[in-house]
Parts: C-alpha cells; sequence; structure tokens
C-alpha cells in the first residue's frame, strides 16, 4: 500500500475543487510539500456533516450547476441518522472503482450481466424517494426487494418472485439473508437452485451469522465491505481475510487524531484513489477497525489485511461520574462467549434507558433455558469485570434480530440516556 495517496491525487482536489481550494489555503497547506505522511496528516478529516454540507463545493468546478451534474451518476446513503448523504461519480471512476473487487466477483463465475438479488430500503427516482416492494435494473438482470418490515408474510411473498426470477448471486447485508435462511430452516424448504454466490456487505458480519447462512444456502460466501462514498473498500479472500483494495482505496487506523500502532484497534479513515470528480480524502467513515500490513496471508495477496469491529465512532455509554466508555466494550464480551461457548449468539443489542438502567437482548443459537443461563452468567461476570457491575441489567431474550428502522441495518447498541442529556 502506498505510504500516502499520489500527489496528483491531492493536486486534482486543490486545483478543481473550491472545497479543497478554501480548505488548503486556510490551514496553510502548500499542496507542493506534501512528500511524507507527516506532511499528509496535516490535512484536516472529512466528515459526513461537511459533505453534506459542502456537497456543491467538493465537487469539480465544470460540475457547479444542476445542468452539467445530470451526467453524473449519484449514490445515497442514510445510515442510521435519515440524513441523505449525496456522493457524485463520474461513470468510467466508478467503473474503476470496482474493478478489482469484480475481478474476486469472477473467481466464483459471477459476471455482470448475471441476475443479481439485492434489497433495498427506498429507490431513488429524479431525486425523489420512492418505496417499492420489488423494483427491478439492469434490464432484468437485477432484482431489488425492499427489506424493511420483513415479516413471515412478506417473505412468503417475495420468496414467490425470487424463485421465478432465479437469481445466480445475492448480494445483501447479514441481517437480511439471515431471515431468509431461517425462513427456509422454518419451513424446510429447498434454496433456489440457480444460486451460486452470496455476497454479504453493509453490516459487521460475526462467525455465528455467516455459519446459520452457510449451512442453509450451502453455497460460497464473501464478506466485502466498502461504502457508498468510495465503494469498495476491503473484500475477503479464499482464507477468511479481507484484504484492502488498495488501487481504490487509502486507510489510515487513527487514535485521538494521532495514527494507531501496526495491528491497533482505531478509528477507520479512508482516501479515495478513483473518484475524480468528488474527492474523498481523510474521510471518517465512522467504523472501527485495525490494519495488518505484515500478514503473510497464504492466499497470496499481500495487500493490508482489515479487521474490522461492530458499531459505530461516538457510540459511547454514559454513566454519571465516569467517562464515556466505548459501547465496543458490548462486542468484545460477546466476542469472548462465541470463541469458548462455539458462535452460541447470533445477535445482541443492549439499550441504555438512562444512567443506571441497562436491557440486554440477545438471539440465540439454540435457544435452551440451559443456554440462557450460561450466557446471562457469562455477561454478568463480563460486566463486573468491566466495572459496570453496580448498574441494573435486564436480559431479554429474542427470536428475531434488532435492525435500525430508518436504515434497516443491524444495530447493537442504543442510547436513551444521550438523548435526554443532549
Amino acid at each position: 500500500m502506498n505510504s500516502f495517496p499520489p500527489k496528483e491525487i491531492l493536486c486534482h482536489a486543490f486545483n478543481k475543487t473550491p472545497y479543497y481550494r478554501e480548505l488548503f489555503k486556510r490551514h496553510n497547506i502548500d499542496i507542493n510539500s506534501i512528500n511524507s505522511k507527516e506532511e499528509y496528516r496535516k490535512i484536516p478529516f472529512l466528515t459526513k456533516q461537511i459533505i453534506q454540507q459542502e456537497k456543491h463545493n467538493l465537487l469539480e468546478s465544470d460540475y457547479s450547476d444542476e445542468e452539467s451534474r445530470k451526467s453524473l451518476i449519484i449514490q445515497r446513503t442514510s445510515g442510521s441518522t435519515g440524513k441523505i448523504l449525496k456522493t457524485y461519480w463520474k461513470k468510467n471512476d466508478s467503473i474503476r472503482s470496482l474493478y478489482y473487487l469484480w475481478n474476486i466477483r469472477r473467481r466464483y463465475n459471477i459476471l455482470p450481466n448475471d441476475k443479481l438479488l439485492s434489497f433495498h430500503s427506498a429507490i431513488y427516482h429524479k431525486d425523489k424517494v420512492i418505496k417499492p416492494k420489488l423494483y427491478m435494473f439492469n434490464h432484468g438482470n437485477h432484482l431489488s426487494l425492499c427489506k424493511m418490515n420483513l415479516t413471515d408474510e412478506i417473505i412468503t411473498q417475495f420468496h414467490s418472485e425470487i424463485e421465478a426470477f432465479q437469481p445466480k448471486w445475492i448480494m445483501a447485508q447479514p441481517s437480511t439473508v439471515y431471515l431468509f435462511s431461517q425462513f427456509f430452516k422454518k419451513n424446510k424448504l429447498p434454496v433456489y437452485d440457480s444460486l451460486r454466490y452470496i455476497e454479504l456487505t453493509g453490516e459487521y458480519l460475526s462467525n455465528s451469522i455467516r455459519a446459520e447462512i452457510s449451512d442453509i444456502f450451502k453455497v460460497p460466501i464473501s464478506n466485502q465491505y466498502g461504502c457508498m462514498e468510495a465503494n469498495s473498500i476491503a473484500c475477503e479472500c479464499s482464507k477468511g481475510q479481507l484484504h484492502v483494495m488498495t488501487k481504490n482505496v487509502y486507510i489510515e487506523i487513527m487514535n485521538n487524531e494521532m495514527p494507531a500502532e501496526e495491528g491497533e484497534t482505531g478509528e477507520i479513515i479512508i482516501s479515495c484513489l478513483t473518484n475524480s470528480v468528488m474527492p474523498i480524502i481523510r474521510y471518517k467513515i465512522g467504523d472501527k477497525g485495525k490494519l495488518i500490513h505484515q500478514h503473510g496471508c497464504s492466499c497470496g495477496n499481500t495487500n493490508p489485511i482489515i479487521e474490522l469491529k461492530t458499531g459505530r465512532i461516538g457510540e459511547n455509554i454514559y454513566i454519571k461520574g465516569k467517562a464515556p466508555i466505548s459501547s465496543f466494550l458490548f462486542h468484545y464480551i460477546t466476542e469472548n462467549i462465541n470463541i469458548n461457548y462455539n458462535n452460541c449468539i447470533l445477535h445482541f443489542h443492549v439499550t441504555q434507558e438512562n444512567d443506571k438502567d441497562f436491557t440486554v437482548r440477545l438471539v440465540l443459537t439454540d435457544d435452551t433455558p440451559q443456554l440462557r443461563q450460561k450466557v446471562e452468567e457469562l455477561f454478568r461476570a463480563e460486566i463486573i469485570e468491566q466495572g459496570l457491575g453496580s448498574m441494573k441489567w435486564i436480559f431479554m431474550f429474542c427470536k428475531d434480530i434488532v435492525t435500525n428502522k430508518i436504515s434497516g441495518k443491524l444495530q447493537f447498541f442504543t442510547n436513551k440516556y444521550k438523548e435526554t442529556i443532549e
């Protein structure tokens, strides 16, 4: 991986976009002096809020008016906040950003015009939101179904549509594919004969969820990490490691605004190397993970490996008289239990109700009274070890996983107390 993004990308951003030109001048950054990581890190971070506020100033000056922007591809994401984030791409740049991902898909004999099944929360048509249950793209080769409120009744309806469509591959969030896998399991249905490959993306993929999906569909599964702002960031190799797409992104791991040590967990910062019309430089994507450069992966890919952690940056536990505690704590607890008890926790969701009360919702692979008792005991022991034993913890065991009502993505932590004190 490059020590920092190529100089021509930074020069292009400075010369072509009003936002970066003003940013560099305001912070006295000489574009010609950026010849090291240290100089590169003087560039201030880009955030989702800045993209929302400065979206047109982030574009090349040639696309300052609405008419000129009609030739661009617009990608949108609402995340968990519900605020629409737009990213603009030139068609050739978008294709280039996905080139290496398509090389990986071809290893599974997946080609661009093969029948694809995906899922959406909303579809945008002429900048307006429409929410069709079913939408067809790519000349009838891409079927997208609405992932919101996937009840058994709705999944039954969709099952008929999918059978008629006969997809060769699925690209979706783990939580959505998991719901379908449980539908097949409960109703003892055969899987789709045409299906050859599943690509999971958009959420943290736990070993337990992956195992359930694999057990039902029995086709190759690949984990892909990406975002609308940069497209593909990393993709899983045959040995189960996420290798960074170094031709598309440059990644930094930061802790308290300082670079993390090799293999240390921190905040993921990305710079996109392929989007010329809307440069994305030092962008706080909102995820946490660690980067491993020296790994010797037996798949033969020498690109760095990235290991992701659940949750989002900024999701903290707030206790009176204590500094904020990262909600990643709950990930570590469940990970430790899963390692020792055969991935028994499929999903968890913790709600901080107030400054003293917490509700822990758990979905287990084998929902027996004995396993419930054991998991609760282990969870409580970890909580006490972390110094939170004086809080009140209520445990609930559920059949369904919890998704965000806005984005449809898996949700691991909700802080209602923070909402009352802000």
